[in-house]
């Protein structure tokens, strides 16, 4: 985390993981795994490419975010 408490890299949670694998269990990705976007300058890289990879998965309609905002 930087000075002001924000996390230099946001991961995207799922269950007990992130998605680029990363146990929720360490201190410093508790709390904001729920509300990360793929959009944010500070999200985890790995994880916007494995999200990008399972939006790509789903019919073109029922895409998420990363579909319509980039």
């Amino acid at each position: 985390m930087d000075a002001s408490g924000v996390p230099e890299v946001e991961h995207a949670v799922v269950t007990t993981l992130t998605l680029c694998g990363m146990s929720v269990e360490r201190e410093e990705l508790t709390g904001y795994g729920y509300s990360w976007s793929p959009l944010r300058p500070t999200a985890c890289t790995t994880c916007r490419s494995v999200a990008a990879d399972v939006d790509a998965r789903w019919p073109v309609g029922r895409r998420g975010r990363l579909a319509r905002d980039g």
